[in-house]
């Protein structure tokens, strides 16, 4: 039985027929109603070094898993890295659209919508109920508020309020959803 037989008959993993090539690491805990397309990879081995003493490159050990929540989908040829020493998380509901990455120990909040062609890099925290739009890419260890707005193209390098509707590069706050801000 392959892994994705396995994940499917005792996670409840959903995988529509046409989705192919889809790899889930052992260390990725899936909750119900799991959506993945093709090409999607769950759990890889982040992109970390550091430099040693001699400027050398050294590659970071990973050794954090995935937590997918109950009725997460992702999108085709996304990918989500293992945590380094924590998990990387995606609450319940969360919704990817294809060609999207999250970094190691990312949190993504519940009901959280992501677009076409997100980069989330590294300790990113993502609060509950945001959107973000296609092309954005947000910095390493940035706080997304819950129920901001990330408008497409962003480039978010400082942290985003709750309720923040941000845009640009780099991204700004424009305004505030009703109920939220200054």
């Amino acid at each position: 039985m392959s892994r994705l037989e396995f994940a499917r008959s005792r996670l409840h993993l959903k995988q529509p027929e046409s989705s192919v090539n889809v790899m889930i690491h052992p260390w990725v805990k899936i909750g119900v109603g799991f959506e993945v397309f093709s090409g999607a990879v769950i759990g890889h081995t982040g992109f970390g070094f550091e430099r040693d003493e001699n400027g050398i490159s050294v590659e970071i050990v990973h050794t954090g898993g995935v937590v997918i929540g109950d009725y997460v989908r992702i999108g085709e040829n996304s990918v989500v890295a293992r945590g380094t020493l924590g998990d990387t998380v995606i609450e319940d509901h969360v919704k990817i659209d294809a060609l999207c990455h999250i970094a190691h120990n990312v949190l993504v909040g519940a009901r959280t919508m992501m677009a076409s062609l997100i980069d989330i890099t590294g300790s990113v925290t993502i609060g509950t109920d945001v959107w973000i739009g296609s092309h954005t890419i947000i910095k390493n260890k940035v706080k997304i508020g819950n129920h901001a707005l990330i408008g497409v193209g962003a480039v978010v390098i400082h942290d985003v309020p709750a309720g923040a509707v941000v845009a640009g590069n780099p991204a700004r706050i424009l305004r505030f959803q009703e109920g939220f801000g200054e």
